[in-house]
This record gives structure tokens, C-alpha cells and sequence, in this order.
């Protein structure tokens, strides 16, 4: 393969210029990046894959694209060059985000019969980008949950602060995504002996069943009385006074400005609609350790990522140690 000498950063927002691949003739064969990428189910996940690909695309090749690039001409030191970019001009985080989806892209070109099962070995033979960095997010107090609340009801238009209102407590009591609460039709809400849960639509369109506080029911009942007991999405996108139920759901971007709107009206330290969910499963492992059963109400894959979404901090470790049996007793009992 002819490749040349590198610069530029892919993936970080800079610009790239030059080529590392000679241009080729075009061949009439299906693009593995496009095959991949059409196989994604999330909206948002195709479309940060495909900006992936393409600032890959135009490292090696300016002008080309994720769907015009010859990917099945990669070979292991193009890979390699391309690590070594990223992992000294990207976060870790970054550059093992755009090394798996090149990867996912000769995983396709093999099993389209584009490249043979060794160049594959060989091409994807590549160290993940090692490195470190703070958590994102943060886990949010009651003061603050109850000032977002606040500041929801508080709206000159009641309807509007009713629904506000109940967007919150969905978000702070079930931990969904937002997305999730977005999506929400009326007959995911479910009541059974006098406690209501929620039908989730999650990743993967796989369902879950989400119990709701019994102290949250009152917040979403005032809004069902405003938006009515009609069939149609809990949140709809476009509505007169909260009552016209008709057509598509809210959309997730809209709860992510309704988050912002409250935040700035309650006068508190940034929140997104996420910090919610690091909230849920943050305050449930103090409350009751039960990680597998967190996992499942989080609609998480495995415990792994559940973890991973714990903002305890230090608080945790010191609650952790102060449970410690002692075997000479503690400063503060009678002697």
C-alpha cells in the first residue's frame, strides 16, 4: 500500500490536510462502512459512527468520505499510524471510540468477502489508547431535584409547569434516558395495587418494567389531569395547553432544553438530563447495594456499565470503611 507521511489530527476538531493513500481507481463493490453503519439501529449512534468514519476517511485520503473510502486497502501500519495519531492528539476516550469503528468496518469488509480472514487479524491487531480521565457527570442532591421541581411549577403557564413537573420526577425516579422519557406513551404507565411503573423502551428495544416512587404519583397524575387519559405520548411534541395528544412524542433534544431552561431558572450548577440517571443508580447503591437488581433497572447489559455510572466519590469509600468491624473497639464507645 502506498502511504505517505501523516498530519493532522482525526477525530478532535482540527484540521486535517495531505494524504496518507494514493488515490486508486474506484471499484464496484459494496462500502463495509456504509453496510456497518446501516446496521445501527440508534439514530444518534449512526450518526457519530458515520462522523467517525469520515474525518477517518480524510486522514488517509483527502476529499473521501466514510462511503467512498477504500476501506478494504487498510493495512496493519496504516492502523498503527492512525493509533499513534490519535493517542497523542485525542483523549483516550476519543480515540478508542474511532478505533472501534474502524474495526466494526474490516469486521463488515471481511464478511462482505472484501478481505480474507488473515488481513482482517492483521489490520484489527491494534492496543486500544491507554489512559485515564475523571468521570463525566455528577450525582445530583434533593435540594437541587427539589428546586428543578420548584422552579417547573413556578411556570407562568400552569399546564406547561405541570408537565415540566412530572418530566423531572420521571427522569430523578426511574433514571431513564432522555430519550426514554421522551418516547413515552400513556399505556407505559401501568398501575398495579396501587403503585405505578413504567413500560421503558430501552437500547436495543428491549423493555423493562421501572417502579415509580408511591410519592411520585400525585406529580404525574396533576399532569395527566391537564394533558387527559387519552391514548398518545405521555410528553407530546406539539400541544395547545398541554391537551393536544395527537401525533409524534417529544423529542429528546426538547427535554434536554427543558433541563436547561429549569436549571438556569433554579439558579443552580449545570445539570443535563443524564445527571439524573448517574443520580438514580448513585443514591440506589447507597441505599441498597443490590447492583444486579440496579443493572436491571437501569437497562444496562451488565454490571459493568452500571458501576461506572456511580458518583459517590469519596462519600462512598468512607461509608464503605466505616462499616468495617473493629476488633479494639472505636474512639467513640464507653470504656
Amino acid at each position: 500500500m502506498d502511504v505517505r507521511g501523516t498530519s493532522g489530527v482525526v477525530g478532535c476538531g482540527a484540521n486535517v490536510q495531505g494524504m496518507t493513500l494514493a488515490p486508486r481507481a474506484p471499484e464496484e463493490r459494496p462500502n463495509p462502512a456504509i453496510v456497518y453503519i446501516g446496521g445501527l439501529q440508534s439514530p444518534r449512534s449512526r450518526e457519530a459512527v458515520r462522523g467517525r468514519l469520515n474525518r477517518v476517511a480524510r486522514f488517509f485520503r483527502a476529499g473521501t468520505t466514510a462511503a467512498t473510502f477504500p476501506w478494504h486497502e487498510l493495512q496493519y501500519e496504516d492502523m498503527q499510524r492512525l493509533r499513534g495519531h490519535l493517542a497523542e492528539s485525542c483523549a483516550h476516550t476519543t480515540a478508542n471510540y474511532i478505533l472501534t469503528s474502524v474495526r466494526k468496518t474490516m469486521r463488515a469488509a471481511w464478511r462482505l468477502g472484501l478481505i480474507d480472514g488473515d488481513h482482517f487479524e492483521r489490520v484489527t491487531d491494534v492496543e486500544r489508547v491507554r489512559g485515564e480521565s475523571p468521570p463525566a457527570g455528577r450525582a445530583l442532591s434533593l435540594d437541587e431535584v427539589r428546586a428543578l421541581i420548584d422552579a417547573a411549577k413556578s411556570d407562568s403557564r400552569r399546564w406547561r409547569g405541570k408537565r415540566d413537573a412530572a418530566l423531572v420526577v420521571l427522569l430523578y425516579c426511574a433514571g431513564i434516558r432522555r430519550a426514554e422519557v421522551a418516547g413515552l406513551e400513556l399505556d407505559d404507565l401501568v398501575e398495579e395495587n396501587g403503585r405505578v411503573f413504567l413500560d421503558v423502551l430501552g437500547k436495543g428495544n428491549k423493555r423493562r418494567r421501572v417502579p415509580l416512587p408511591r410519592e411520585a404519583k400525585p406529580i404525574v397524575d396533576e399532569w395527566l389531569d391537564v394533558r387527559g387519559r387519552k391514548a398518545g405520548p405521555l410528553f407530546p411534541g406539539r400541544s395547545r395547553r398541554g391537551q393536544d395528544v395527537r401525533g409524534r412524542p417529544m423529542r429528546g433534544t426538547s427535554v434536554w432544553k427543558i433541563v436547561v431552561k429549569l436549571v438556569k431558572r433554579a439558579g443552580i450548577e449545570h445539570v443535563n438530563p443524564h445527571f439524573f440517571r448517574y443520580t438514580f443508580i448513585s443514591t440506589l447503591l447507597d441505599e441498597s447495594g443490590d447492583v444486579s437488581a440496579i443493572q436491571k433497572l437501569a437497562g444496562h447489559a451488565n454490571v459493568t456499565t452500571t458501576l461506572r455510572y456511580d458518583r459517590r466519590g469519596e462519600r462512598a469509600k468512607e461509608q464503605a470503611v466505616d462499616k468495617l468491624p473493629m476488633p479494639f473497639g472505636r474512639p467513640d464507645e464507653e470504656t
